[in-house]
C-alpha cells in the first residue's frame, strides 16, 4: 500500500535542493502555508539564510546571505521576478 499527501511537495522541494548545482533554499507551498505569517514577506524571514529590511512596518527588501538587496535575484517557478525599485534586481 502506497500512502501520498501533503508531503509530496516537502519532499520533491527537498529532492530539487539536494541536486542542483547552484546553492539553492527551495521551498514548497506546503511549507509556506504552514506559516502563521500574514503575507510573504514575513514567512520568507524563517527561512534560513535570509533576512528582511522593513520600510514602514511592511518587510521592504531581502537579504539572502548578507548579500545587498541589489545582489539578489529571485525566480518563482523558474520565472526571474523584477523588483519595483529600479535599483534593485
Amino acid at each position: 500500500m502506497i500512502v501520498s499527501g501533503f508531503q509530496s511537495g516537502i519532499v520533491k522541494s527537498l529532492n530539487k535542493q539536494r541536486n542542483d548545482a547552484n546553492i539553492t533554499n527551495v521551498v514548497s507551498s506546503d511549507q509556506v502555508g504552514k506559516f502563521p505569517d500574514a503575507n510573504i514577506g514575513d514567512a520568507l524571514k524563517r527561512v534560513s539564510g535570509i533576512a528582511m529590511q522593513y520600510d514602514q512596518g511592511e518587510a521592504r527588501d531581502i537579504i539572502i546571505r548578507g548579500f545587498a538587496p541589489g545582489l539578489n535575484s529571485v525566480t518563482l517557478n523558474g520565472e526571474r521576478i523584477p523588483s519595483a525599485e529600479g535599483d534593485n534586481r
